[in-house]
């Protein structure tokens, strides 16, 4: 499997690491997890099953991303009205920079990281608002996937921590 558009050597050592857990997932061979999560091999595997073809991959990392951007906006809206013409140019750009076009014209997990982190902002978002106990289970199995994906995730445990200890002072009016 080769791609044309993968020549940077950030691309050329994920590819390395990760393709080859990919293939061994499609075989149905336990792969040895030494030096990736397997959250980015499963994702490459279920887009394998159908085609081994890097531009199915592509189009799945773009769509997983306009999926994750509509999700997030549709919050905002629900919950921010007057700013969402700000919003919606704000998400425009994001997914339109060449950062995000990157991410998603190559195989590289912060491409499905990147979506999952936005799906994971608007489940809090969601969360706080609400207060539904729904909503927070499915934040905490967003969080959980961005763990899977990359488990660089973890660092943002203690940040949401600070986040919801914020929300909740606000929320209560508790005065320190």
């Amino acid at each position: 499997i080769t791609s044309p558009w993968c020549s940077y050597t950030a691309a050329r050592e994920q590819k390395a690491q990760t393709h080859p857990v990919a293939l061994k997932i499609l075989s149905f061979t336990p792969p040895l997890l030494d030096m990736r999560t397997p959250g980015y091999p499963v994702f490459l595997s279920f887009i394998w099953i159908l085609s081994k073809n890097f531009i199915i991959t592509y189009i799945f990392q773009s769509l997983a991303t306009l999926f994750s951007a509509i999700f997030l906006y549709r919050t905002f809206c629900k919950y921010y009205e007057s700013y969402t013409v700000y919003f919606a140019i704000a998400i425009s750009v994001f997914i339109s920079s060449t950062f995000c076009l990157v991410l998603e014209f190559s195989v590289l997990s912060e491409s499905l990281f990147v979506c999952f982190l936005l799906i994971s902002s608007s489940f809090l978002i969601r969360s706080i608002m609400d207060s539904s106990t729904e909503n927070w289970i499915l934040f905490s199995c967003s969080i959980a996937a961005l763990i899977f994906i990359r488990p660089v995730a973890l660092f943002f445990i203690p940040v949401i921590i600070f986040i919801l200890f914020y929300f909740y002072i606000n929320k209560y009016s508790i005065k320190f």
